[in-house]
């Protein structure tokens, strides 16, 4: 592989890990919230999310 794609095909995996890490973490977000949605600290936590 030429030398020239080495950093867009390094930027690109990385990249990609972000993607899911980021997108992990915001699943595992909705899911804790969608368990435990009748509990007041969720209901507390959507209300200062719509402010």
């Amino acid at each position: 592989m030429s030398a020239d794609m080495w950093m867009p095909l390094l930027l690109m995996i990385i990249g990609s890990y972000l993607l899911v890490a980021t997108l992990a973490i915001y699943r595992t977000n909705t899911l804790i919230l969608y368990r435990d949605q009748g509990k007041a600290w969720v209901k507390e936590y959507i209300r200062r999310q719509a402010k």
